[in-house]
């Protein structure tokens, strides 16, 4: 590991003996400074913050100084574009054109970023001025290039606007170079309108003032027929904002982490992909409805690159567009969209260059194509690339030469494997399969599998496919042979032999007889006798029970199993003790899946009523988010009552009668019949209530009919009485 303040020197461009004797002007705080930075970075390769820190440092020192850091930056962020933008401005402050062209020709293609687009359009509008034609078909083709790029941004209005003002300010020399500009800028326009953007309704204005002015007697029909598409864009761009402004594209990345935050972020970029994959733009062109969906994936892919299953779906979404494109015989726009998916292929390279799966991918690409020679460079490349454990690149090698050349090619790719001192048993078993079931040739595959007890130590997926091709040839003796040197083998695991003496016994009950039987039963009592199981387990009465097993049938129910703590003494993995993460996983397993648990009390989900937000309906309960039916109870009281037309009055004061009711002490039975028999005047009964609640009633309808009264209490009214009858005398 490199020190801090090798780092500092590094980063601060004194990497040379004769720079390093002239750094005696470099300020020895900031080198200390550098030097903490570095410690983070080592201690946390992806710190934003101290990349960060390095970056304002490093903008205000020449580019020629600081061009390690910024390569070592845009080499560890190869898929955001913050860095290759700061890169590429200083550059430019420094007129180092070459470079930047360098620069741009490595990310520009591969990092779907409007902003970095627009940076390139500016770079080349300010390095080739528009008062020439070949600058301006420069212009024009930067911007076209940016458009097919990033024009199905929700922030793409800006460019498509740019790029119309570019057009109008061309200078058009005759009728004939007028109509053509006339007729790019239309171009222009149609392709924004149909696009969810914001602002859309500004370019939608724009293109109908554009119309009027180019071609007045057809604007009318030219806007109606767009007009279906600019409004279909427009309902999208509102549904579409609220899901691309909870993504957070200006974030750098970093590894996954087990954050809610983080698994929020990846929930966002699935919601978007899937509105795109549901067409809501009803889109005809598939091979339009393709690249919104690509755009979607890749921009994830830019933000969040350490998502291994997010390159999959997109490889996966590359290859079946391709195979629909080429299925209607478009085989040009097959081949573009297969280049697009070995493109975002080689990226994934540049981020795990010792990960077999994206060479995989890319080889499978390109067999697809029929390219078999780009194959074989395809898996050079990554038998060379792949440090730690080449063999399943050279499984996938040596089958892919099978196919395409036969079986001799196959071999001498087998051979070569075998010279190779990293590679595992597991190439053999391929080879072996192989050869039977190709050539049918059943001693060069026993002779293969043989191979593997001279040169590896044996494990237990080797010798559980060494046991089923034998079974499957019904060698009983040669069977044997292979479960006593499995059973005698240092490098298996008692559970690992536990599992091959299961899988003769299954095979003995089937076909042996029944001394053979009781040696295999003996030998697994042996093996169990090691196996430490839980305190409440019999395993004698597991081996027992599994010895009559046969599939999934057993001799006793699920209930009996689970009463006797029954292990399945065959399956290793029930034997062992669970793991933290086992543990941690049967947890979330048991909190996120919605059958019922024993010992939970789980709720009435048919007693529920589903919540339907019903916004201002009458007859509904308001709550926060919508209106919600009534409880059943006051639903049925509501259909008891009569319609509300059918009741005249008298209509008391609801506000007296509640006061009534809270002021009423409760009452016994005995009470209220006294009361009713009018034995006790003190007690007020219900209908004495709704008499006072009537007076109350009545007393207000007097109001409304006394002018004097109803004012009483009108401060307002009364002064401005008082006043007229001042005025009055």
């Amino acid at each position: 590991m490199r020190s801090p303040l090798r780092s500092a020197v590094r980063y601060l461009g004194l990497a040379n003996s004769r720079e390093r004797k002239m750094s005696m002007h470099v300020d020895n705080g900031l080198t200390e400074w550098v030097a903490k930075i570095e410690t983070r970075l080592q201690a946390n390769p992806h710190d934003a913050e101290g990349w960060f820190a390095l970056a304002r440092d490093a903008q205000t020192r020449p580019v020629d100084q600081m061009r390690t850091f910024w390569e070592r930056a845009v080499s560890h962020f190869p898929t955001h574009p913050y860095f290759w933008m700061l890169y590429i401005e200083q550059e430019i402050k420094a007129s180092h054109f070459d470079e930047v062209e360098k620069l741009f020709s490595r990310c520009l293609h591969k990092i779907p970023s409007i902003e970095l687009s627009r940076q390139h359009v500016r770079y080349v509008f300010s390095h080739y001025p528009p008062v020439s034609l070949p600058n301006r078909e420069r212009i024009r083709e930067a911007y076209d290039q940016a458009i097919g790029r990033v024009g199905f941004d929700l922030d793409s209005s800006s460019l498509y606007l740019d790029y119309i003002k570019f057009l109008r300010e061309c200078e058009a020399v005759g009728a004939y170079a007028e109509q053509q500009r006339g007729l790019k800028i239309r171009e222009v326009f149609q392709k924004a309108v149909s696009v969810p953007m914001l602002n859309i309704e500004l370019m939608w204005k724009e293109y109908c003032h554009f119309e009027q002015g180019f071609q007045p007697n057809q604007a009318e029909k030219i806007t109606s027929d767009r007009s279906r598409e600019y409004t279909n864009a427009k309902k999208n761009a509102r549904v579409l904002e609220p899901l691309v402004r909870a993504l957070r594209r200006d974030k750098l990345p970093s590894p996954p982490r087990t954050l809610d935050e983080e698994r929020q972020q990846i929930e966002n970029w699935k919601k978007w992909v899937n509105f795109e994959r549901v067409n809501p733009l009803l889109l005809d062109d598939n091979n339009k409805l393709m690249r919104r969906i690509a755009f979607a994936y890749e921009n994830c892919l830019m933000c969040m690159p350490y998502r291994l299953d997010m390159w999959l779906e997109t490889a996966a979404h590359y290859r079946d567009a391709a195979e629909k494109a080429q299925s209607k015989g478009d085989h040009v726009t097959a081949r573009e969209v297969l280049d697009s998916a070995a493109c975002c292929m080689e990226r994934g390279i540049v981020l795990y260059p010792d990960r077999p799966l994206f060479y995989l991918i890319i080889a499978d690409i390109e067999e697809f194509r029929k390219m078999n020679d780009r194959v074989k460079k395809i898996f050079e490349r990554c038998l060379k690339k792949v440090t730690e454990n080449p063999t399943l690149a050279y499984i996938h090698y040596m089958l892919f030469m099978r196919r395409a050349e036969g079986i001799n090619a196959a071999r001498e790719i087998f051979k070569r494997a075998r010279t190779d001192p990293r590679i595992t048993q597991e190439i053999y078993t391929a080879s072996a399969l192989m050869e039977y079931f190709t050539t049918k040739d059943k001693g060069v595959a026993l002779r293969i599998f043989e191979l593997v007890f001279k040169k590896h130590p044996i494990n237990l997926s080797f010798v559980d496919k060494y046991l089923d091709f034998m079974m499957l040839q019904n060698e009983q003796i040669n069977a044997k042979i292979l479960v006593e040197k499995a059973l005698n083998a240092e490098s298996l695991a008692p559970s690992d032999k536990l599992v091959v003496a299961g899988k003769i016994l299954e095979y003995d009950v089937l076909f042996g007889d029944y001394d053979t039987i009781q040696r295999t039963e003996k030998s697994r009592a042996e093996l169990l006798d090691i196996l430490q199981p839980p305190v409440t387990t019999s395993l004698t009465a597991s081996r027992l029970v599994s010895r009559w097993n046969y599939m999934d049938l057993t001799p006793l129910t699920d209930n009996d199993l689970r009463n006797m703590d029954y292990l399945e003494c065959r399956n290793p993995s029930s034997l062992a003790q669970p793991s933290p993460f086992d543990m941690f996983k049967n947890t979330r397993a048991a909190t996120t899946s919605s059958g019922p648990k024993s010992g939970v009390v789980m709720p009435d989900l048919a007693a529920m009523l589903p919540f339907k937000p019903r916004p201002r309906n009458r007859g509904y309960l308001s709550v926060p988010g919508g209106d919600y039916a009534f409880p059943e109870a006051l639903e049925h009281l509501k259909r008891q009552l009569p319609p509300p037309d059918s009741f005249a009055g008298p209509f008391p004061d609801l506000d007296q009668v509640i006061k009534l009711i809270l002021e009423e002490q409760p009452k016994s039975a005995a009470e209220l019949q006294k009361a009713a028999d009018g034995i006790d005047p003190g007690l007020r009964t219900i209908a004495q209530i709704v008499n006072m609640a009537d007076d109350a009633e009545t007393d207000k309808i007097k109001l409304e009919f006394d002018p004097e009264r109803r004012f009483v209490n009108d401060i307002y009214r009364s002064r401005l009485a008082k006043k007229m009858k001042v005025e009055g005398e």
